[in-house]
């Protein structure tokens, strides 16, 4: 008897619900604009230890939060 592989569940990118999916979608905003405040706040030598210049994350940093 040759047993069936298991079958995976489907992933899916966003939850299924409008309320979760817009809940998903602003904490997505949030740790952005958290991210990109945090980026702001390094100085030149941390930004070398992660490997970006000063101009790459100026440049992240103008980005919206929505991008």
């Amino acid at each position: 008897m040759i047993a069936e592989p298991l079958s995976q569940p489907a992933v899916r990118p966003f939850p299924t619900s409008l309320p979760h999916a817009a809940r998903h979608l602003l904490g997505r905003w949030s740790a952005r604009r958290r991210q990109r405040a945090d980026l702001a706040d390094l100085g030149a030598h941390l930004l070398a230890d992660i490997g970006v210049t000063p101009r790459e994350a100026r440049n992240e940093c103008a980005v919206p939060f929505w991008r």
